[in-house]
């Protein structure tokens, strides 16, 4: 389930996947490094108490260990998951960000506890990335008003990529949104259409 529309929500609630993983990895290896230089400080005063401190160290140093491997592997995790996300993941993602968050605007006017709309994404074999959201506390009209945040909403190695076509499905209450690289020249100029005439017919 999505969930509700909130004014006031995490800052990281609609975050990447990946981005919340890198936060946590570095959040653990903080917390990691925290409880080493506490791990350090214990050794100024092990022969105070040694028969208190010693256990209390080794278990210190089993938590330090394990938090800064924690932490590097969740950020060579999240590092990884960003490197093979696909472009259709890409797209999903960036779209529940423009959607869902109320920091980016609240473009289809949603109110506090509103359900939120479901969004799914496929790509076909042309390359072209097809993102259908499903009306739910909305109508289909305002949801094929959001292309342009849409649009604006992709960033990263989606900067080049923007909704070229909407195809709204009132009987299923939702919205298909084209999404493709619109910095690709798929126009056929005249000059090269006269080069592939001049090869044909000397063939």
């Amino acid at each position: 389930m999505v969930g509700v529309f909130a004014s006031r929500e995490p800052r990281l609630r609609w975050a990447f996947p990946t981005t919340k993983l890198v936060v946590g990895g570095v959040v653990a290896a903080a917390l990691g490094s925290l409880l080493l230089g506490f791990w350090s400080l214990l050794g100024q005063v092990v022969d105070l108490a040694p028969v208190f401190v010693l256990p209390v160290r080794a278990w210190i140093l089993t938590a330090v260990v394990a938090m800064l491997a924690s932490g590097v592997a969740l950020t060579a995790g999240g590092f990884l998951w960003w490197a093979l996300m696909t472009p259709a993941q890409r797209v999903r993602f960036f779209a529940r960000r423009s959607l869902y968050a109320h920091r980016f605007g609240n473009p289809l006017g949603l109110k506090e506890g509103e359900r939120l709309p479901r969004i799914r994404a496929a790509r076909n074999k042309q390359g072209v990335i097809w993102l259908e959201v499903l009306a739910v506390a909305v109508t289909v009209e305002q949801l094929a008003a959001v292309q342009s945040a849409l649009s604006s909403g992709l960033r990263g190695r989606l900067s080049g990529y923007a909704v070229t076509e909407v195809d709204s499905d009132v009987a299923a209450r939702g919205v298909r949104f084209r999404v493709e690289d619109v910095t690709i020249d798929r126009a056929i100029t005249g000059s090269s259409g006269l080069r592939v005439w001049v090869v044909l017919a000397c063939r």
